[in-house]
């Protein structure tokens, strides 16, 4: 006869259950890596046991529904497998005391960083990869850059007085750029110069 109380194993191991071992009557069952929600619903469904975890990755959608609670405090990290917007981020931030792992932010650039440049997300972190979704400023752009220094930063709009588009600091107006909107009076000069850089 065998018998066990205990379990430990990766989440996949634990949710595919090959022989059926993961069963009601268990004491705990510890999850070693992390786990997604969809995994640890399975898991949890399978037995009656204590669930112990701390690590957790899934997509930003299903943390944010977090389905079961399973995003709670008490974890150590939560890491977020896809692009994510600052609102969504919020919202997991707000559901667990855990370090938030953030791959990757698309959002408008407003919501990523005022358009003076100040106040840029705390979710903007040295390696994430920000896709800015609208329209930004030379100023927003800057203040993303010089946080994400080993990410990338994508964006394809851009909108800016005549003299800071002319002036390009950072040579953030450049080629391939869908548009680029100048938001007040330019003269020809200005304009020859901004249409001469993209």
């Amino acid at each position: 006869t065998l018998s066990y109380s205990l379990m430990s194993d990766t989440a996949s191991n634990l949710a595919t259950n090959t022989g059926t071992y993961v069963k009601n009557g268990l004491t705990t069952v510890t999850v070693s890596d992390a786990a997604t929600i969809a995994q640890l619903t399975t898991i949890d469904g399978t037995t009656d046991a204590t669930l112990s975890y701390s690590l957790m990755s899934d997509t930003a959608s299903n943390l944010v529904t977090n389905s079961g609670t399973y995003v709670k405090d008490g974890l150590t990290t939560v890491t977020v497998s896809d692009a994510a917007s600052v609102s969504q981020l919020t919202t997991i931030d707000g559901t667990t005391d855990a370090t938030l792992a953030i791959t990757a932010v698309t959002d408008n650039a407003v919501n990523i960083v005022a358009a003076n440049g100040t106040g840029l997300s705390s979710f903007v972190q040295t390696n994430t990869n920000v896709t800015v979704s609208d329209a930004a400023t030379i100023a927003q752009l800057t203040a993303i850059d010089a946080q994400a220094t080993g990410g990338t930063l994508s964006y394809s709009l851009m909108s800016d007085t005549a003299s800071n588009l002319a002036t390009n600091t950072g040579t953030y107006v450049k080629n391939g750029l869908t548009t680029v909107t100048v938001s007040d009076a330019a003269t020809i000069a200005q304009l020859t110069t901004i249409d001469g850089t993209t």
